[in-house]
C-alpha cells in the first residue's frame, strides 16, 4: 500500500513538472514594435512569425536591460512566455 502511494505521488509530481514546461513558449527575433511604454512588445522571428508579449514590471525577469523602457525597436531579443495566457505574459526577456 505504501509503495503504491509513493508511486502515485511520484507520477503526480512528474506530471505537474511537465505541465509547466508545456505551457511555456519561446521566441527569438528582433523587436518589431513597442506599445504602452514598453508594457507590450512585438517580436518578429527570422521565419516571419510575430508575437506580441506583455512585459510585467513585477513578474518578468529582464536580462540585458535595467528596465522595460530600455527596450528599443531593432534589438535582438529572446522571450519566454506563457502561451496559454491570452496576454502572453513574458516570464523572462533577454536583450542582446
Amino acid at each position: 500500500m505504501v509503495k503504491k502511494l509513493i508511486s502515485f505521488i511520484a507520477v503526480a509530481i512528474f506530471t505537474l513538472s511537465l505541465a509547466g514546461s508545456v505551457l511555456a513558449a519561446e521566441i527569438k527575433g528582433k523587436v518589431a514594435g513597442i506599445e504602452r511604454e514598453g508594457r507590450y512588445i512585438v517580436i518578429k522571428s527570422k521565419d516571419g512569425k510575430s508575437v506580441k508579449v506583455r512585459i510585467s514590471g513585477s513578474s518578468t525577469e529582464l536580462n540585458g536591460v535595467g528596465d522595460r523602457s530600455e527596450i528599443k525597436e531593432g534589438q535582438r531579443i529572446t522571450a519566454t512566455y506563457d502561451d496559454e495566457d491570452d496576454r502572453k505574459t513574458a516570464s523572462a526577456v533577454t536583450v542582446k
